[in-house]
C-alpha cells in the first residue's frame, strides 16, 4: 500500500515538472498569461 502511494506521488511530481517546463517555454516564447496573448510565430 505504501509503495502504491509513493508511485502515485512520483507520477504527480513528474506531471507537475512537465507542466512547469511547458509554462516556462510558453513564457519564453512571448505568451502573456494576463491577456492570453500568444505570438503567431510560436505555435
Amino acid at each position: 500500500m505504501l509503495t502504491d502511494i509513493e508511485d502515485e506521488l512520483s507520477g504527480a511530481r513528474t506531471a507537475a515538472g512537465e507542466l512547469r517546463q511547458e509554462a516556462q517555454e510558453l513564457l519564453a516564447g512571448g505568451y502573456d498569461p494576463l491577456t492570453a496573448y500568444m505570438p503567431r510565430n510560436s505555435h
